[in-house]
């Protein structure tokens, strides 16, 4: 069966409510004519009513997600598809004045979801808004895990609400953008969670909360406006303006911490230190002692590669290293990313659609802790 997912989320936001309603209202299904959407990329007037009823009768501070679920229809209907959602997108856009805000709509692959349009409701803690991530870019197959026990897809402009959790499987990777312009990475293999989020570090004000269960994340962000704290399973990270990598492992029950730029403070239980630039840190029962980062690979060839299809590319071994992570990315600044992949050699192979790519290698040690990134360069692939 194919599956074809179309969302939009809209944020609906007015006075807050005197009381504060429940976490979350149940699922609510309405059938607006698929069949007849992705045939004519029309809505009955019928539907039109419906959706008008729906979105009429929601309180304030609601997330409204409309989902087009196409099971069974052929791939030329799936064609007209984004027509279908487009068409969508303006009349829930013009059903009520009170919708403020809405992102751009995308594509879902959502596993099982029935034949129609569901439009999930989901009322919040009566601040009058919903603090919430934007995916920038993502790699593979992405979930988010929602607070009312949702597995949804994510894809570029997907927005996460806080609360929730982004997961990653083996070879797939995560870039989201937090509300105060930071920018967080959710490598492969990984459950972060959101656990709460901020517009700005205002002060006095509470640091957005993320909590990594397994895998890792990096994050960067300059000057100020920033307060993040990361917890992992036995250390927490406050972090106010820098680059970093958090890792935790739940084989060894380990907690690692990398800082690339500025200074991060960890804390395991009552007892804290202050990592530097170019340190790094292991935390289990209890916080380890600084070590020095990795150096980075050097003597990257080719500096501008050519290739027909299939290329090699190499780097001198780093002593210590026990590995190494190549990245090969469509865009200079490394968000759009079609290679991420972890090697024990220094000269590997990649096949690659035609086009212009850049890559980097890390080193990474013992303790799993990597290095900054080597020296980035452009390689082209053509047709073979």
């Amino acid at each position: 069966m194919t599956i074809l997912a179309l969302s939009l989320t809209l944020l609906l936001r007015g006075e807050a409510p005197a009381a504060a309603p429940p976490p979350a209202s149940p699922l609510t299904e309405l059938d607006v004519g698929t069949t007849r959407i992705i045939d004519t990329g029309k809505v009955s007037s019928g539907a039109r009513e419906a959706m008008d009823k729906t979105l009429f009768n929601v309180p304030d501070a609601t997330a409204v997600t409309i989902i087009l679920c196409v099971g069974n229809a052929p791939q030329a209907p799936l064609d007209r598809a984004p027509q279908a959602i487009e068409e969508l997108t303006k009349i829930v856009s013009s059903l009520q004045p009170k919708l403020t805000r809405s992102t751009v709509a995308r594509a879902m692959d959502a596993k099982g979801c029935p034949t129609g349009v569901r439009v999930a409701l989901t009322t919040y803690d009566g601040r009058g808004s919903l603090s919430e991530a934007k995916v920038i870019a993502v790699t593979g197959n992405v979930v988010a895990k929602t607070r009312d026990g949702r597995d949804v897809p994510l894809f570029k402009d997907s927005v996460v609400p806080e609360q929730s959790a982004i997961v990653t499987a083996s070879g797939t990777r995560c870039t989201i953008l937090l509300p105060d312009g930071t920018k967080v990475t959710v490598r492969e293999n990984s459950n972060l969670a959101l656990s709460s989020l901020q517009a700005t570090a205002a002060s006095g004000s509470q640091p957005s909360k993320l909590k990594l269960l397994v895998g890792k994340i990096w994050s960067a962000f300059k000057g100020s406006g920033h307060n993040l704290d990361v917890e992992t399973p036995n250390a927490v990270a406050g972090v106010r303006g820098t680059e970093f990598q958090v890792g935790a492992q739940k084989e060894s029950g380990k907690s690692n911490l990398a800082v690339y730029d500025g200074k991060v403070a960890i804390n395991v239980g009552s007892k804290g230190t202050e990592v530097p630039q170019g340190f790094a840190i292991v935390a289990k029962e209890a916080l380890g002692d600084l070590r020095k980062l990795p150096p980075s690979p050097e003597n990257l060839l080719p500096r501008a590669g050519k290739f027909k299809g299939i290329g090699h590319v190499k780097w001198d071994p780093v002593k210590g290293a026990v590995g190494y992570r190549l990245e090969v990315s469509r865009d200079v600044t490394f968000t759009d990313i079609y290679l991420d992949q972890m090697f024990k050699g220094t000269r590997i192979r990649i096949d690659a659609p035609p086009g212009t790519y850049y890559w980097r290698v890390f080193a990474r040690d013992d303790e799993d802790i990597e290095s900054g990134p080597s020296k980035l360069f452009p390689i082209e692939f053509t047709a073979p």
